[in-house]
C-alpha cells in the first residue's frame, strides 16, 4: 500500500507542479503548433490513468505490480495505436490538434509506440519538459524530438483561422 500511496502522491505533485508552470510561464501563441496548455489538457487522461489507476494494484504484492505494469503498458499501447491510426484520441480531436510526422502524415505504429513509451517514462519530469517545450518554437517536448513528431493544430482549425484573418477578423489561436 505504501508504494501505491507514494506513486499516487508523487503523481499528484508532478501534476500540480506542471499546472504551476503553465500558469506562471508566458507563452506566445503559434498559428501552427499547439501550445502547452492544450497539450496538457490533451494528456490529462494519461495523467489520470497513470496516477489514479496504475498504482493501486501494487498494494497486492508482486502480482499486483505485474498488473500495474500491464495496465501501464496497455495504456501506452492504446495511446500509440490511436495516434498512429487517427492522429490522436478523442480529447485531442476535441481540442483540434493532431500528432504528425515531419511530413505532416500520421505517425506509423512503431514511431507512435516509441513516442508514448518515452512520454510515459518521462512523466515524472513533466514540469521541466513542458517548460522546455514552451521555449521551443515548434513546441516540441523531448518525447516529440526523440520520435520526430509534432503536435500541431488540425488542418481545419488552421484553415478557419487563415480565412478569418483574410476577412479582417482578429483570431487568436490558443
Amino acid at each position: 500500500m505504501t508504494v501505491a500511496l507514494l506513486w499516487f502522491f508523487a503523481g499528484v505533485s508532478v501534476t500540480v507542479l506542471t499546472l504551476l508552470v503553465l500558469i506562471n510561464v508566458p507563452e506566445s501563441p503559434s498559428p501552427l503548433y499547439a501550445g502547452a496548455n492544450v497539450r496538457f489538457l490533451a494528456n490529462l487522461p494519461t495523467v489520470l490513468w497513470v496516477v489514479g489507476v496504475c498504482p493501486w494494484p501494487t498494494a497486492a504484492g508482486p502480482a499486483g505490480a505485474v498488473l500495474s505494469a500491464v495496465l501501464l503498458g496497455g495504456w501506452g499501447f492504446y495511446c500509440g495505436w490511436i495516434e498512429a491510426r487517427r492522429r490522436g484520441g478523442v480529447l485531442r480531436r476535441a481540442l483540434e490538434t493532431v500528432v504528425v510526422d515531419p511530413q505532416g502524415r500520421s505517425l506509423g505504429l512503431g514511431r507512435a509506440l516509441w513516442r508514448n513509451a518515452v512520454k510515459l517514462a518521462l512523466l515524472p519530469l513533466a514540469p521541466l519538459l513542458l517548460w522546455a517545450a514552451m521555449r521551443d518554437w515548434r513546441r516540441q517536448a523531448l518525447h516529440d524530438k526523440l520520435a520526430a513528431s509534432f503536435v500541431m493544430w488540425s488542418p481545419e482549425r488552421i484553415r478557419r483561422a487563415s480565412a478569418a484573418r483574410h476577412e479582417g477578423i482578429e483570431v487568436r489561436i490558443e
